[in-house]
């Protein structure tokens, strides 16, 4: 016989599994283990973009470093990149930290939902096994020996 509570629960897990795969995935992680893997992408991904945009304004201004290579001050000019490298460094990864903090925080709300009605489940299974056990019809396995 077809339970109704266990077909509509069973449906609601499959659209939330379906929908929050994220959210799932993100379980297996640890907060501090979550946050601190994507603050290091974002550092990286922040020092690739800034070499990148560095590289282009390099390009962009090849005629006149060339023309003034004698007269520029190296030193100053290279402090002045590290300080504003570090400035951007430490703003974004302030910004990942709250960002990604947050986003564990709403997935782990989320994921409780999902991990109640998992063991709402599992209790409806269990009670369905020993209601088939105790008032069986007499011809489950047990009867017969197997």
């Amino acid at each position: 016989m077809v339970n109704e509570d266990k077909v509509k629960l069973m449906t609601h897990l499959a659209l939330y599994e379906q929908k929050e795969s994220k959210s799932i995935k993100m379980a297996k992680y640890f907060r501090d283990d979550y946050i601190g893997l994507n603050m290091l992408n974002t550092a990286i991904l922040i020092t690739v973009c800034y070499v990148f945009i560095l590289l282009l304004g390099i390009i962009y201004r090849i005629d006149y470093l060339m023309n003034n290579i004698t007269e520029i001050d190296i030193w100053g000019i290279g402090r002045k990149l590290v300080i504003i490298y570090i400035a951007l460094l430490v703003i974004y990864m302030l910004l990942a930290y709250i960002v990604y903090s947050v986003k564990f925080r709403v997935a782990q709300e989320s994921n409780k939902s999902y991990s109640e009605d998992l063991k709402k489940l599992c209790r409806m299974y269990k009670r369905e096994k020993r209601e088939s056990k105790i008032g069986g019809n007499g011809s489950d396995d047990e009867t017969f020996g197997f």
